[in-house]
């Protein structure tokens, strides 16, 4: 199933309406699309990431919206803006999320694991504060339901699963949820039992790291968007989490 924005822009509220026609400005009057699931995997076999419910990318002249389904499409706001606020960036010359394909299958675990949730916690950091000030979307509001759900069902058995294995991915994954929840967050109770949590054990090594992190990517927000800043800040950060160089994406070259 494929909608033309057009067809239902009038249908959404006065702030989405404004957000999307910005955002086709910026790219030089490109029509927006929305796709449900199994259109996008169909047309363009871009899979959905587990857990995720929507993505965005260009294709030829036109933006691309992809969700699970269409059938509740005005009920998804926060989520077209939420894709709309990564359109703003890329628009500014901001790498885009790759959808591969990968040279091997390593490269795409490490994609997963590491370079894309930073690139997105990082791209948050600046359009998170943008979509809240000028069209009154809270997406940090979707942050606290995930940090709820974070700390009630799935720290430990990320934790145990690091114990029993010792996989560097799932360190640098409990690295990543701790700086995620700082930035996409602001629920001060919830955040404060993030940091109880991560104040035992193994998870002190992780939060110390994280902590080292923190004030790189925080410089970020409220800021014009800098691509040539972001590069530089997303590499100064793969550098304190001591990742490979030899590893990095393609996009962290200048």
């Amino acid at each position: 199933m494929l909608i033309n924005s057009r067809e239902v822009k009038s249908q959404f509220t006065e702030n989405l309406q404004k957000l999307m026609e910005y955002v086709m400005r910026r790219f030089s009057g490109f029509p927006l699309i929305f796709v449900d699931k199994k259109e996008s995997e169909k047309t363009w076999g871009i899979p959905f990431i587990d857990g995720g419910v929507a993505y965005s990318f260009k294709d030829k002249e036109r933006l691309v919206i992809a969700l699970k389904e269409l059938d509740s499409i005005f009920l998804q706001e926060p989520i077209i803006a939420h894709e709309l606020g990564h359109f703003w960036l890329e628009s500014h010359g901001f790498p885009r999320r790759q959808q591969g394909p990968f040279k091997t299958k390593d490269e795409e675990n490490r994609y997963d694991t590491c370079f894309r949730p930073l690139l997105e916690i990082m791209e948050h950091t600046i359009f998170y504060p943008w979509l809240k000030v000028n069209y009154s979307f809270d997406l940090y509001s979707t942050g606290n339901e995930r940090l709820v759900n974070f700390l009630r069902n799935e720290i430990s058995s990320l934790c145990n699963k690091y114990s029993a294995n010792k996989y560097q991915g799932d360190k640098v994954t409990l690295i990543l949820y701790y700086i995620k929840f700082h930035m996409e967050a602001d629920n001060r109770y919830w955040q404060g039992r993030l940091e109880n949590a991560y104040s035992k054990g193994m998870l002190v090594e992780m939060r110390d790291t994280a902590q080292r992190v923190l004030p790189i990517i925080r410089s970020l927000a409220n800021q014009e968007p800098d691509s040539k800043c972001f590069k530089e800040k997303y590499c100064e950060v793969l550098k304190t989490m001591r990742i490979n160089e030899q590893l990095w994406p393609e996009f962290t070259q200048f």
